[in-house]
């Protein structure tokens, strides 16, 4: 009988966020080392803030504002899985959930975040996306690109879930310049629009940045078993 490979524990590597754009990521339910690995992607790498019922709550860098539902509904998870295993997180020391000392009302239920603990630790000098490959004659390689992701993890789940992939910078300009719904409330509209007969047909599917700008969230689709 093989032994398990034993690896030796020799650093960290940086994973870029890119990763969350692959149909791969998305396309079976996660275990829970990739549930994980997905919290760190979708933490924000520099504060932003996002609506949730109404309030404006502020995501700190190294905090994520999705709730139980949107990661069982990601993660094709029950959401009593998804509370399991965000308290065994806790109980590790690995996260916590609060409020961000800057969302006014700190009172209420709907603005805690998820944030990572140590977040530093997984992400120290970010600013450079460094990558050590080896090729098949085991010449390696070493890349270095200066180059900063401009992109927030709110954003890149949108651009992960829209079907079209057209124009992300523009895209990108419209998400951070419109007064947007709350990003349940555009997966929601996503996931609604997608399986409509406009949207079986890429041509007829927006831009995305064209959607944001013309506020297309709003838009009534007709699905397949609807009464009006």
């Amino acid at each position: 009988m093989r032994r398990p490979l034993k690896v030796k524990n020799r650093g960290w590597i940086k994973l870029h966020r890119s990763i969350l754009e692959h149909p791969h990521w998305m396309s079976e339910p996660f275990t829970r080392a990739q549930a994980w690995i997905d919290l760190l992607l979708l933490a924000n790498h520099k504060e932003s803030h996002i609506r949730k019922r109404g309030v404006l709550v502020v995501v700190d860098r190294g905090a994520l504002g999705y709730d139980e539902r949107t990661l069982a509904e990601r993660w094709k998870w029950s959401r009593g899985k998804v509370r399991r295993f965000l308290q065994e997180l806790t109980e590790e020391k690995r996260i916590n959930r609060k409020i961000s000392q800057k969302t006014i009302p700190k009172n209420t239920s709907v603005s805690a975040c998820i944030y990572i603990l140590n977040y530093e630790k997984y992400q120290s000098g970010d600013t450079e996306n460094s990558t050590e490959d080896s090729t098949e004659d085991g010449t390696r390689t070493r890349m270095l690109k200066n180059k900063k992701n401009i992109y927030t993890s709110d954003f890149l789940t949108f651009w992960a879930a829209y079907p079209r992939k057209i124009g992300k910078q523009a895209a990108f300009k419209a998400w951070q310049k419109n007064n947007l719904p709350s990003l349940d409330n555009i997966l929601q509209s996503i996931g609604r629009q997608k399986q409509s007969d406009q949207w079986k047909d890429e041509r007829f599917i927006p831009h995305p940045a064209t959607w944001l700008n013309q506020g297309r969230w709003e838009d009534e689709i007709k699905v397949k078993g609807d009464s009006w």
